[in-house]
């Protein structure tokens, strides 16, 4: 009886989904940051009608 020897793939860690996760991650936190900060508008004294 013979014995197969089979090679064992080595795992990859696939690099594009991450790139993709990371990238989305610091867009939705870049956001979320920007709705955080108030709006500073012009101090303005409009005229009373």
């Amino acid at each position: 009886m013979e014995r197969r020897y089979f090679e064992r793939k080595k795992g990859r860690v696939e690099i594009i989904p991450m790139i993709d996760i990371m990238l989305f991650l610091l867009v939705f936190f870049i956001m979320i940051t920007i709705q955080m900060i108030p709006d500073q508008g012009l101090n303005l004294q409009l005229p009373q009608s």
